[in-house]
């Protein structure tokens, strides 16, 4: 099994750790959702956030194990969705069991004089919760709160002062949010296990090195030079200095070996809707050894004034 998950680019150590960590992370981050979901609940924002946490995590292991397998992420992000959510309900459920039993106690001083014992309280919600749903426990909770349906108000999900109650969609709306911290926990690792890896050091390969940028109006320019590969040309077009939208062009190599291959990159630096700064990969372009070091000898020396 070592070396099959070896193969995959991931040890069993690795793996091991992830899941050990969505584990821990997910039950963390459900029971937080829970206590702050007693006072409000945004619908659609809460699951983003969580997801987001969960993400953090997922990533940080990813990184740290050196995990490239993009099929052991995304299981561990379905597993983090379900231990999340699921974690979420299961603490509703004990504080449903702890609010129930603290009425019922209330009653019964009302009426006998002295509180009821605690396991006959517990068997008697139990056989509230198999009136109203066939079954006792966590699951029988989960279809009673699928059977009053999810409500939701202006200012989340309540069951209180309510505008629109989902009924039988309770259970899709569920799955959605599930797919929300999902989608979370899955894309920024993802995108981790993407990134440049040197296996003959075993080591992620650092951020590139900024060459240099260009305007937009100069793009041909530069696809000509990088068609023709005279990257000596391209490097005498770029700019230290440019303003948004332009094309940053970097090098990324290993810093540690010399077996990894040498990236020329260039990525198109452009303003989104909303104020913020949007990056797309506009080349990539792998040197050859005498390629490289002609670009590297160029760059050394100082430019004219």
């Amino acid at each position: 099994m070592q070396e099959e998950l070896n193969n995959r680019k991931v040890s069993f150590k690795g793996v091991v750790l992830l899941l050990g960590s969505v584990l821990g992370a997910g039950i963390v981050i459900g029971g937080l959702a829970s206590l702050i979901s007693r006072f409000i609940y945004l619908i659609l924002l809460f699951p983003i956030f969580m997801g987001f946490a969960s993400g953090i995590v997922i990533k940080s292991v990813v990184v740290s194990q050196k995990i490239r397998s993009k099929f052991v992420v995304v299981i561990a992000g379905l597993i983090a969705a379900v231990i999340v959510y699921g974690s979420m309900h299961y603490f509703d459920y004990i504080h449903f069991r702890s609010t129930l039993a603290k009425e019922i106690q209330t009653e019964a001083i009302a009426e006998y004089g002295e509180p009821a014992p605690k396991d006959k309280v517990q068997a008697f919600i139990d056989y509230l919760l198999t009136e109203e749903t066939g079954l006792s426990g966590f699951v029988g909770f989960i279809l009673l709160e699928a059977k009053n349906g999810v409500s939701i108000s202006h200012v989340g999900v309540g069951s209180s002062g309510s505008d629109l109650n989902l009924g039988a969609f309770t259970w899709v709306y569920w799955l959605v949010e599930m797919g929300i911290i999902a989608y979370g926990s899955i894309e920024s690792a993802y995108k981790a296990t993407q990134d440049l890896f040197c296996e003959n050091c075993g080591t992620w390969v650092a951020q590139g090195d900024h060459i240099g940028g260009i305007q937009f109006e100069s793009v041909n320019q530069a696809v000509e030079f990088i068609k023709s590969r005279d990257f000596i040309g391209l490097l005498g077009v770029l700019k230290n200095n440019t303003v948004i939208p332009s094309i940053e062009f970097y090098t990324r190599t290993c810093k540690t070996c010399s077996t990894f291959p040498f990236y020329l990159t260039g990525f198109a630096i452009s303003a989104g809707n909303k104020g913020q700064t949007q990056s797309k990969l506009f080349t990539a372009q792998i040197l050859n050894s005498s390629e490289r070091f002609a670009l590297t000898s160029e760059m050394k020396m100082p430019k004219a004034q």
